[in-house]
């Protein structure tokens, strides 16, 4: 099979530089050791670490074309990874280095000229992660908004990594290890898993659909993984693998696993999928309406499940993709989605798959069982239009 030149610079700041990381690999080193698992799907992956310390988004607008264009202009698929907004948020002179209007300025200039100078390149935002610092990470929050608005607008995906992070007690732990900012080792591999799986999904969707193998097509790195429609034979693996999320703790309010006549009576009967392979059924995904209302008909909510043993290999990947290609052909508009600001992955599946986050549900439900009983919880309110 003929490899697909692809090429991607990582461009920010200096957590893409892996700074304060004693193996040298930061995020962007492990991301791109992953991919090797990439291989199956044609792919000839050549990847630049372009981050420099203290840069703000305003400073890598600046050089990011003059960068990434000579690296970039031979690939047949070029990308380009831009993760900045802690340098944007530090205070000086008790002001943040840079507005929110400047960072948005700084990101749509670098779209711009980063597209003028390498036609059909494509680029992701990668948010920026949690520091040790609470009012730092308050300013945060809005310079995740500010770029997650502009990426939008913008028509790019985007990635956030903010809530998990600050979430996260090995992320935190290995901040304060570090100097504040910057993990140890343990911390960037934290930050790594979070952001995997939706950089890798973007790299290896190509950006030509005609030029996907059919590897690609079954859903990225889920190799030997078949999603098929789902019947009642597979009624009992979709309950066993709905009572493993609800385990966690972080996939539902549920608290009792539903049978399979409740969740057959409640589902749409199109857009229900399962993943399998080897013919055991991996995960899972199906729809519920919004409404009644025949305004509504075309509005669903995505209900997303993938089996404990299959987590982290794409599955989800896969079943999202055919997912969205049976709602799309089946006259669905807008897919919704409610997830748990703690469920990183969730999270990260839906931002790879163009969901934008609408707004968050505060405190709205209490958590009865698992590690989070007795808590009441957040829940992000993600949508997806058709295209």
């Amino acid at each position: 099979m003929e490899r697909r030149d692809l090429r991607v610079c990582f461009v920010g700041d200096s957590y893409v530089a892996g700074v304060g990381d004693e193996t040298g690999l930061g995020w962007v080193g492990r991301v791109v050791a992953a991919a090797g698992r990439a291989d199956e799907l044609g792919v000839e992956l050549t990847a630049y670490n372009l981050g420099i310390r203290r840069d703000t988004s305003v400073d890598v607008a600046r050089r990011a074309a003059a960068e990434c264009g000579p690296r970039l202009r031979p690939a047949q698929d070029a990308r380009v990874v831009v993760a900045v907004g802690v340098n944007d948020t530090v205070l000086e002179d008790g002001r943040p280095r840079t507005t929110p209007a400047e960072t948005r300025a700084a990101l749509r200039r670098l779209h711009d000229e980063v597209r003028s100078a390498v036609p059909g390149a494509a680029l992701l935002v990668v948010g920026p992660p949690a520091v040790d610092d609470d009012a730092h990470v308050a300013r945060l929050h809005e310079r995740e908004r500010a770029l997650s608005d502009e990426a939008a607008a913008l028509g790019v995906p985007f990635v956030g990594c903010l809530t998990a992070t600050e979430r996260d007690e090995v992320w935190r732990a290995a901040v304060r290890a570090g100097d504040g900012f910057h993990p140890r080792s343990a911390g960037y591999e934290r930050l790594a898993a979070i952001l995997t799986d939706p950089v890798l999904t973007w790299l290896t969707t190509p950006t030509d659909p005609a030029a996907a193998p059919a590897s690609a097509a079954r859903g990225g790195r889920a190799e030997g993984v078949r999603v098929v429609g789902m019947t009642g034979e597979h009624g009992d693996d979709v309950v066993r693998i709905y009572g493993e999320g609800i385990a966690t703790g972080d996939a539902t309010f549920e608290s009792r696993t539903p049978t399979w006549p409740e969740l057959d009576a409640k589902w749409l009967p199109a857009h229900r999928l399962v993943a399998v392979a080897d013919d055991r059924v991996l995960g899972w995904a199906a729809a519920t309406p919004t409404s009644t209302r025949a305004v509504y008909r075309g509005v669903v909510e995505l209900s997303l499940y993938v089996a404990q043993e299959a987590r982290g290999r794409g599955v989800g990947t896969a079943l999202m993709r055919a997912f969205l290609e049976s709602a799309e052909a089946g006259e669905v508009w807008t897919v919704q989605s409610g997830v748990f600001p703690e469920n990183a992955g969730s999270l990260a599946l839906h931002a790879a798959a163009g969901f934008r986050v609408i707004g968050s549900r505060e405190r709205v439900g209490l958590m009865t069982h698992g590690p989070h009983a007795g808590r009441w919880r957040d829940v992000v309110l993600l949508e997806r239009r058709a295209p």
